[in-house]
């Protein structure tokens, strides 16, 4: 239950959507519209609205999640799912973002499996982990993803040869506005409520997460996820 300040608080956050939205796709579309006819400083003055309306519209998403969370609202869509090309699909996405850092992603999986769980859920917290393991990433590293196959679990993990997490930091990485001492190796923002929602959405869906880290020399999360009665 909300008190009537979170209740407050969660309809300003809906009321913020909209307006972000539409700013967000208005500077995506007058990008695409006006690409030979910028000179470089007003493309650039329009992308920096662009990336940071996308932050601040990335947020509430972030903040909507929690609310529905607090308010056991968030509703989840089962259906089957092939995980070794739904894998495949999300690291090559972020292989372009990888690209632009000089850090190369890769996928293990010698075998698929299919899970009962909801195809959008497990996606945003994949895009989640490979998103900040990017952000505290070097270039001419390597982001791996793996996914292993047990009798009743399916394992992934997403591990990054990055600046890592301090031991003493890593007891509240899954709290809500968490900052860490180490920073982005790109200057990327970061809201600190990304994993807080991760643990809670992998939990809602069965499973467990994660982390081992060794500073300086990289991160690993780990996901296990329950299997599929038609798994094969």
């Amino acid at each position: 239950m909300l008190t009537d300040q979170q209740e407050v608080f969660a309809n300003v956050i809906h009321d913020l959507k909209s307006p972000l939205a539409v700013i967000t796709g208005l500077s995506e579309v007058f990008l695409r519209m006006m690409a030979t006819d910028l000179n470089d400083n007003q493309r650039e003055v329009i992308q920096k609205i662009s990336r940071h309306a996308r932050f601040a519209l990335d947020l509430i998403e972030d903040l909507l999640d929690i609310e529905r969370l607090a308010r056991g609202q968030l509703v989840l869509s089962k259906s089957s799912l092939d995980m070794k090309p739904f894998l495949d699909d999300i690291v090559q996405t972020h292989s372009i973002a990888g690209a632009e850092k000089g850090i190369r992603l890769e996928l293990e999986a010698e075998c698929n499996c299919v899970l009962e769980t909801d195809e959008r859920r497990l996606k945003e917290i994949l895009n989640n982990l490979l998103s900040n393991a990017l952000k505290y990433s070097h270039s001419r590293t390597t982001i791996l993803m793996t996914m292993l196959v047990e009798k009743k679990h399916c394992i992934i993990s997403v591990k990054d040869q990055g600046i890592g997490i301090k031991e003493v930091e890593i007891e509240r990485l899954f709290t809500p506005f968490a900052q860490l001492t180490n920073l982005p190796t790109g200057n990327e923002k970061s809201t600190g409520l990304g994993l807080s929602i991760v643990k809670n959405l992998i939990e809602l869906l069965g499973g467990s997460i994660a982390v081992s880290s060794v500073e300086n020399e990289g991160t690993t999360f780990t996901l296990k996820l329950p299997r599929s009665s038609e798994a094969r």
